[in-house]
Order: structure tokens, then sequence, then C-alpha cells
């Protein structure tokens, strides 16, 4: 056998090209997700009769990422999927630092741009939505 050229890596299946990250793709997110954390703290301290949502928040990231698991074994074992519309329910819901790290954990809706866009749509429209309920 011969010697592989780089950025090929052998597979079951025979070589295949490797997949090569960008550099700083995890940053920004994780920047953001950090960030989001310290705002919900803040908010959480200015209004103290809000705690219920932390829990909330837990819980809907909790289920989110179990849904993200749910869909990635279904679409390997070729049983029933969730709706993409759920997916970016719960994302919306509060769920998306979760969905996040269940795209890169599990592998699973990262490389797909249309779901990405509005991933991070929804991402934008619930911390809008997170700032304007703050002001009121």
């Amino acid at each position: 056998r011969g010697r592989l050229k780089p950025g090929v890596v052998m597979s079951a299946r025979g070589p295949r090209a490797r997949r090569e990250r960008l550099p700083g793709t995890i940053a920004g997110p994780v920047c953001l997700i950090l960030a989001y954390a310290a705002y919900v703290a803040w908010i959480l301290r200015l209004r103290p009769y809000a705690h219920g949502v932390e829990g909330a928040l837990l819980v809907i990231n909790l289920l989110t990422f179990a849904i993200y698991g749910f869909d990635k074994r279904a679409a390997q074992h070729g049983f029933t999927r969730i709706r993409e519309r759920t997916l970016h329910l719960m994302g919306l819901a509060g769920g998306w630092p979760a969905a996040w790290v269940a795209q890169r954990v599990l592998r699973h809706k990262h490389s797909k741009a249309a779901f990405m866009r509005v991933y991070w749509a929804t991402v934008a429209l619930h911390v809008a939505a997170l700032a304007a309920s703050r002001s009121l």
C-alpha cells in the first residue's frame, strides 16, 4: 500500500478526505453563550422575584439536548425524525445554548447551512426578546 496524502484518513470504507475545522468557529459561540449566561444572571439579580427562570432555562436546555440526541439516533437508524421546526422552537424558547453544544458534541445539523441560518435567527430573536422583557 502506498502512503496517503496529507489531509486523507483511512476509514472502514476506504480513504476519505479529512474535514478541516475552521479556526475560531468555536470561540465566538462559546463567548456568546457565556455572555448570555452572565446577562441572565444580571437580570435575575435585578429581579429577585424571577428566580424560577433559571430553573426553566435549565430544563429547556436539558430537554433541547435530549431532543437533538433523539433526532440524531432516529437519523442513524431510519426512525421517524423530529421536525426541524421543533428543534428551532426549542432554541427560540431558550434552549439555543444546548442546541449549539448538541450540534457540536453529537455532530448533528451543524453542517446544514439552511438549518444553521434559521438557528442563528432564533438565537437573535430569543436574545432580543430577553432584552425587551428586561425593559418591562
